[in-house]
């Protein structure tokens, strides 16, 4: 993320982090995430959501804008974004989205998660 902030100054990088009870994320790895949005401040945003209980599972989605306008999205079960190990049975799909499609991720970003 920080190599992708440095080298694309005109990008934006929103993040939703989701944490189960047993995830090996440690303080260092938060550190890491609080060092980069102060970095990048006007550039960068994340929330963090932790998980309530062993069996819930988030899901990753990742929503990227091109410089010429394209856009994408990149989604699944395998947790990091299918840079983890993966089962056969994990399918992670990329692919090109409408501009109807992507403010709707945007939106679901930008809405406030809610607690029970």
């Amino acid at each position: 993320m920080e190599g992708f902030l440095a080298d694309q100054e005109d990008s934006r990088l929103r993040l939703v982090l989701s944490f189960r009870p047993t995830c090996r994320t440690s303080e260092a790895g938060f550190q890491e995430v609080l060092r980069l949005v102060e970095r990048h401040s006007d550039r960068a945003a994340f929330k963090v959501y932790p998980e309530r209980s062993l069996e819930d599972r988030s899901s990753n989605l990742l929503c990227l804008c091109g410089a010429d306008g394209s856009l994408a999205i990149s989604t699944g079960p395998t947790d990091n974004l299918g840079f983890a190990p993966a089962s056969a049975s994990h399918a992670n799909v990329a692919m090109q989205v409408t501009a109807g499609t992507f403010e709707a991720y945007r939106k679901w970003f930008d809405y406030p998660l809610k607690t029970a």
